[in-house]
């Protein structure tokens, strides 16, 4: 009886050993497209568009991030990065229209978000999939009326507001364009290859333009709506 009860003494402290040193094993980092809560909505030889958004009180699986891309907030969150192997960063609230580009191929991160809310935190992760070619800038003009936030290597990027009942031009170009609605609501008119294409956009909805697409986009309401342009190069 004593070498059975000593038997099952040694197994449990086995399970205990195990389950101990299973519990300690770090979480193994994921590719960003894999991490459930990272979408991939859209795709071609430009960009890949991954649309993340996640409930408060939610963590993602770490994940790992190596190619470059430009990141657009879409809501108004507070969240918390912590790279893997290091402490979580102070909280840092998000608001809509807010963006930075990312150069993931020079420096990869691996990390987990977690959204402390208020609601769903929303962002797109755009991964910018093609090098970029060599134009001549003098051939390719800003939009009319557009405030430039930065410019990169694979692209520039343009913040766009509107008058009520107003509308913004952007003329065809070498340049294909990613144009993302933040706030109220716009209508693209495309020109080019695809003449007089007419597409809605609502807050956080986005639409590609090839190369050779010139743009009308209008304002069909007396709200003062917000658009982000990317250009890439």
């Amino acid at each position: 009886m004593k070498s059975i009860r000593l038997c099952l003494g040694l197994f449990a402290a086995a399970i205990a050993v195990t389950s101990a040193a299973s519990a300690q094993v770090p979480e193994k980092p994921v590719p960003v497209r894999e991490e459930p809560n990272h979408v991939v909505t859209f795709e071609n030889d430009f960009i890949r568009m991954i649309d993340v958004h996640f409930p408060a009180g939610t963590t993602t699986l770490y994940h790992v991030h190596t190619i470059p891309s430009v990141v657009v907030e879409l809501s108004h969150s507070t969240i918390v990065t912590q790279e893997l192997g290091a402490a979580p960063a102070a909280p840092r609230a998000t608001h809509p229209g807010e963006t930075h580009y990312a150069p993931y191929d020079e420096k990869p991160l691996t990390h987990r978000v977690t959204n402390q809310g208020p609601g769903v935190f929303h962002v797109l992760d755009i991964e910018l999939l093609r090098q970029p070619a060599v134009l001549d800038r003098a051939l390719v003009a800003a939009p009319a009326d557009s405030k430039l936030e930065w410019e990169q290597k694979f692209g520039r990027l343009f913040h766009l507001e509107f008058a009520p009942r107003g509308n913004r031009e952007v003329i065809a170009s070498p340049r294909a364009h990613l144009l993302i609605c933040v706030e109220g609501e716009v209508i693209a008119d495309s020109g080019g290859a695809n003449a007089h294409l007419i597409q809605e956009l609502k807050s956080g909805d986005y639409r590609y333009f090839p190369p050779g697409t010139g743009l009308r986009l209008n304002n069909p309401t007396m709200d003062a709506p917000k658009c982000v342009l990317l250009e890439l190069k």
